[in-house]
């Protein structure tokens, strides 16, 4: 009997017996739709998607964290060399739950919740206002997101991979209203799981 409780353990695959972490960090562009962001449509965005389960959960909390920006900049011919004109930030927070699936070579997600986006940029004072005050505007607000992910596995706790992010988020800039959140493509540079996931598993 106590023969076939072990094998019949070993054949259902490893128990777990801690949390699992899952870590990735991304690289990726931000596109919004153009209406009242002027030449700010697309920024390059850095961002770290945390996930948490207990073992018994079948799904992770999610906690995802993602900002970046652009600047311009052009040649100035009064001051000889390259000036920079105005930019643009965008900063995004955001809990849900998260399906992480971990096979042989690859781990695939899927997660959805509720995100706060924030964004802002300056008007091109050159253009706008030459030797005035520097317009700047913000606004945040709240909206869902959802996101999906692929990594391939290299080792039994590092992975690599691509994913695609989209916020539904709003808010108001120079008195028109804007897309706060919009829709990313990224490239996840690090991810990692702990403990550790053998590659052996299904």
């Amino acid at each position: 009997m106590l023969w076939l409780a072990a094998v019949t353990a070993q054949a259902s695959g490893p128990v777990e017996e801690r949390p699992t972490i899952d870590v990735a960090m991304t690289l990726g562009l931000r596109w919004v739709q153009p209406d009242g962001w002027d030449e700010f449509v697309q920024q390059q965005s850095i961002g770290a998607n945390l996930s948490w389960r207990r073992p018994a959960w079948p799904l992770f909390l999610a906690l995802d964290a993602h900002a970046g920006g652009k600047t311009n900049s052009e040649y100035d011919p009064n001051v000889g060399g390259t000036v920079y004109t105005n930019d643009a930030t965008h900063v995004e927070f955001a809990l849900g739950l998260r399906r992480i699936g971990y096979s042989r070579k690859l781990i695939y997600d899927l997660g959805s919740g509720l995100a706060w986006a924030y964004g802002g940029y300056g008007k091109d004072t050159v253009r706008v206002s030459p030797g005035g005050a520097f317009p700047q505007d913000s606004d945040s607000g709240f909206g869902p997101w959802a996101e999906a992910g692929l990594r391939f596995r290299f080792t039994d706790f590092y992975s690599a991979g691509v994913g695609a992010r989209i916020t539904s988020a709003h808010g108001t800039l120079y008195d028109r209203r804007v897309d706060l959140g919009g829709w990313q493509a990224c490239v996840t540079f690090v991810g990692m799981t702990l403990p550790k996931r053998p590659k052996r598993q299904p």
